[in-house]
């Protein structure tokens, strides 16, 4: 039978060792579920071993992590890995062989031999709920992300905020500030406003239109998800 569009179909290791970037986005987890973080690529040896960044103190909500490294990442320890590499997203399972404490701290793991795939959606319109601060013209007021695609976002905010007509903000450039993950560094995008719908005196929401290719939004979007193929494999 065809697989249906957006299902998950198994790849082989050497299709997607072909397409592997180092830095590229990873979601590991342990198989209950208890353990979850975003880290990058950082190597792989041939098809043997898989190599990425140890998640921070921050992360892991601890001052230290060297002795929680300990207790999580010891040898054969099963991991569920999900990473994205040109344009589709890979699950599977892969073991723990050894934590690299010189230098970077490093997790070596095994190179998987099951592997499912599935196509990233690149014009995707995802729900979040950011909050973010609102410059206009000398003008600040405080809104919520409610969902947010490559090319924009939907901001939901009080219009009362502003001391000029809601009209007049259409077609006109805001900066926006915000943190996409709280332990992230804050972000300002220029962005143009290209719809508004006021719906009560203290409710609207403005369609907002990125003027550029945004780094930081992709890599949002790209988090956002592997947190919705949370299901995929096991």
């Amino acid at each position: 039978m065809p697989k249906e569009d957006g299902a998950a179909a198994e790849t082989s290791p050497a299709s997607m060792l072909a397409k592997l970037q180092l830095a590229a986005l990873v979601q590991v987890s342990s198989l209950d579920g208890s353990l979850k973080y975003l880290t990058r690529l950082v190597g792989v040896d041939s098809n043997k071993v898989l190599i990425t960044a140890l998640p921070t103190p921050k992360q892991m909500k601890k001052e230290t992590v060297d002795v929680v490294y300990d207790n999580l990442f010891f040898p054969e320890k099963k991991l569920v890995m999900r990473l994205i590499a040109q344009g589709s997203i890979f699950a599977f399972e892969s073991e723990v062989i050894a934590v690299n404490y010189s230098g970077s701290k490093l997790l070596l793991s095994s190179f998987p031999t099951s592997i499912q795939s599935q196509a990233l959606r690149r014009d995707a319109r995802l729900p979040c709920a950011l909050s973010c601060s609102c410059q206009y013209q000398g003008q600040a007021f405080t809104a919520v992300i409610v969902d947010i695609s490559q090319g924009g976002c939907q901001l939901h905010f009080d219009p009362s905020q502003l001391s000029t007509s809601i009209d007049d903000i259409k077609d006109q450039h805001i900066q926006l500030r915000l943190r996409f993950y709280p332990e992230d560094a804050q972000q300002e995008l220029t962005v143009k406003v290209i719809a508004y719908t006021k719906t009560s005196p203290t409710q609207a929401s403005l369609g907002i239109a990125f003027i550029q290719a945004e780094t930081s939004v992709q890599n949002y979007l790209d988090s956002l998800q592997l947190g919705d193929m949370s299901t995929m494999f096991l």
